[in-house]
């Protein structure tokens, strides 16, 4: 105490550094913050892509993920096939975080209700079809792909895996184009026309309820401050400031203390 006495300064410093870690650790502030930025995706892909070569008028079933399963009807081609599948983002906890940069990379505009918060992207990917010179082929019938949801995204669902979407962007129209998919259980299934880049994603709705989708929590921007509306956390600096203030109290004290 008698070291402390001759430093307040160093008493003030280290009083200062405990204030601002117990204020990083309350919910809504800068921790949170933290855990966001460090949680945040890359631009590119997350994985090696992974190829199977399908020949024609066969049926197959390729594992493009462990959750996501491909399954090839016989005649859906008529000529060989190599069948390309690349992991580009998975979010499997359904959290919403920032992904337009990589739809950015990817040159590809981001879907329109995850841009207006309305829905949260749970997995982007690409998957290719090309015959032996490496040329786009299209299905003579549809194909189908399985999606294993995990308990956070069908949570984040309501519950109900219907609430889960698949769609493709369409270079044609330059726009994304969801397509028919069958929710049961925890599985989804859904009919892909062709290949392309696709998102499958979670609606977003305010309320819960029955068969409807919950809205994620939105993320913390630190100080208190959600992503979704800006709104501070009062409780939160104000109890900063109070132990902020009584950290300079006792080091006044002290330097009073060491003058007399």
């Amino acid at each position: 105490m008698n070291a402390a006495i001759h430093h307040p300064g160093r008493v003030v410093a280290i009083g200062v550094a405990v204030a601002i870690a117990l204020l990083a650790l309350m919910p809504g502030t800068w921790g949170a913050a933290l855990a966001q930025t460090a949680g945040t995706p890359s631009a590119g892909t997350t994985a090696t892509p992974t190829a199977t070569t399908v020949p024609a008028g066969e049926s197959a079933t390729i594992q493009a993920a462990s959750d996501k399963t491909i399954t090839i009807p016989a005649g859906a081609l008529s000529e060989d096939a190599t069948l390309t599948s690349q992991p580009i983002f998975d979010n499997e906890t359904a959290d919403e975080i920032a992904t337009a940069a990589i739809f950015a990379s990817l040159d590809i505009p981001t879907p329109d209700e995850v841009e207006d918060g309305a829905a949260v992207v749970i997995s982007i990917f690409q998957l290719d079809a090309t015959d032996a010179d490496g040329n786009d082929i299209t299905f003579d019938e549809p194909v189908e792909m399985t999606f294993e949801l995990t308990p956070e995204v069908l949570a984040a669902a309501g519950g109900d895996a219907n609430n889960v979407v698949l769609q493709f962007f369409d270079e044609d129209t330059n726009q994304w184009t969801a397509v028919s998919c069958s929710g049961s259980g925890t599985t989804l299934t859904c009919q892909l026309p062709h290949f392309s880049v696709w998102a499958l994603t979670v609606r977003a709705q305010q309320e819960a309820g029955p068969g409807q989708a919950a809205t994620p929590a939105p993320a913390d921007t630190g100080m208190g401050a959600t992503s979704d509306t800006g709104a501070t956390n009062v409780t939160a600096i104000a109890l900063g400031i109070v132990a902020l203030a009584g950290i300079a109290g006792v080091g006044s004290r002290l330097v009073l203390r060491r003058r007399a």
